[in-house]
């Protein structure tokens, strides 16, 4: 496979994308299906709003350091072998985190054990497949010419978005079957992506990238209110989805089924509204990134109005998807204007930055989320996220104002 493919097969190296597209997608659909299910489940074993929020944001501050540390991995020993642990590892530790859930459904063990071994096993999962994405992109990186990368890098990030819509799908067609079942779905669903990664993805050929970066980094007070932007949308996304789960089972009565499927259609809304406004304001009307973020912050602070008056599930489902609009124009809007910024100044080291950031924000919303809804009222974190969007209001306005380099 690697000789083909150093050789110029055009179908080795396409079924070798195809191969890690579908390893893309599965990934996203590991990331979303949680939201729906882990509130209800966490419930049912016995475990707090706070101890279910930090199950997720524990995980996520692994992810903030394994990220850089399997990129460094993949320069020593390989894109194939990180790409093959990490897929591996999506199944393995997935399988170990399910087995813990249905012991603990089943009271075979008690909460306080229940919880640390959820909280470890969590941590397992995203240290080891934490390399899969970065990976992934550097192979595409790898296999395609410069004038193509753009490209590349917009179809591995399309294919987890599709994976995003379809997570909450899959909580909601398996949650029937128990409150365990999706969570043992999704672990199966990697293995097909995983025979393929083993048979198609071969060992890409390595390539010298000469670097013009002046010695000078940017300067802080530029690329700091990008770093924050990015954070704060993460933290007020992920807060409004952990929150979610619980808001819909106790405001509507819901059953921990009935919770996981309308959390899952809201969190589809969402997904979809994000996906669909990437293809139309960025993709086909190439819309200006600092266009994007004042458009997006307003959407994201409509959005949290209406969730906040909803009356019913379907409002809840609008404001969801409104949500969605906000953050699929101020996502590649924040990236795209920092990167214009960023000219001549390295953009690799900040963007992995801003990546960081981020997934500090994502780490930081789902604790947050569950400690308001918990300690002072359902509410409240959505009252939060909507000042967190005001202050990204006042950053995307001060970012508006800078001239780009």
């Amino acid at each position: 496979m690697e000789q083909a493919a150093a050789g110029g097969d055009s179908s080795a190296t396409r079924k070798a994308v195809i191969s890690l597209l579908l390893g893309m997608f599965v990934v996203g659909i590991g990331n979303a299906f949680v939201f729906s299910v882990l509130p209800p489940v966490g419930r049912e074993i016995g475990l707090s709003d706070v101890q279910i929020g930090s199950i997720p944001a524990i995980g996520a501050l692994v992810f903030v350091f394994m990220t850089r540390y399997w990129g460094a991995k993949s320069e020593l020993w390989g894109r194939r072998p990180v790409l093959l642990f990490a897929i591996t590892s999506f199944f393995v530790m997935s399988m170990i985190f399910t087995g813990v859930v249905q012991l603990g459904i089943l009271g075979i063990i008690t909460i306080a054990v229940a919880y640390p071994l959820m909280v470890i096993s969590r941590v397992l999962f995203t240290g080891c497949i934490s390399g899969i994405v970065p990976t992934a992109q550097a192979y595409i990186s790898d296999i395609t010419a410069v004038e193509q990368r753009a490209k590349g890098m917009a179809v591995i990030s399309m294919a987890m978005n599709l994976g995003v819509i379809v997570g909450p799908a899959v909580a909601a067609a398996f949650i029937g079957f128990g409150l365990a079942a999706p969570f043992f779905a999704v672990a199966a669903m990697s293995i097909v992506p995983g025979i393929l990664f083993w048979i198609y993805v071969f060992e890409p050929p390595k390539h010298t990238h000469h670097s013009s970066d002046p010695s000078a980094p940017l300067a802080f007070m530029v690329a700091a209110p990008f770093y924050a932007i990015g954070a704060l949308t993460i933290c007020s996304i992920s807060m409004v989805q952990q929150a979610s789960g619980f808001y819909y089972q106790d405001k509507f009565v819901l059953t921990p089924e009935e919770t996981a499927w309308s959390v899952g259609i809201g969190l589809m809304a969402l997904a979809c509204a994000s996906l669909m406004t990437q293809i139309i304001f960025v993709v086909r009307f190439h819309m200006p990134p600092k266009k994007l973020l004042r458009i997006g912050v307003f959407a994201l602070l409509t959005s949290t109005a209406v969730l906040i008056s909803a009356d019913s599930q379907a409002i809840l489902w609008v404001g969801m998807g409104i949500f969605g609009v906000g953050f699929g124009m101020i996502n590649p809007g924040n990236v795209a204007a920092l990167s214009i910024h960023a000219q001549g100044h390295g953009f690799g080291k900040i963007a992995g930055n801003n990546a960081s950031a981020s997934s500090f924000g994502f780490a930081l919303g789902p604790m947050l989320g569950s400690a308001l809804y918990q300690e002072i009222h359902p509410l409240a974190p959505f009252y939060v996220a909507s000042c967190l969007v005001i202050i990204m209001l006042i950053l995307v306005y001060f970012v508006a104002k800078m001239p780009s380099t």
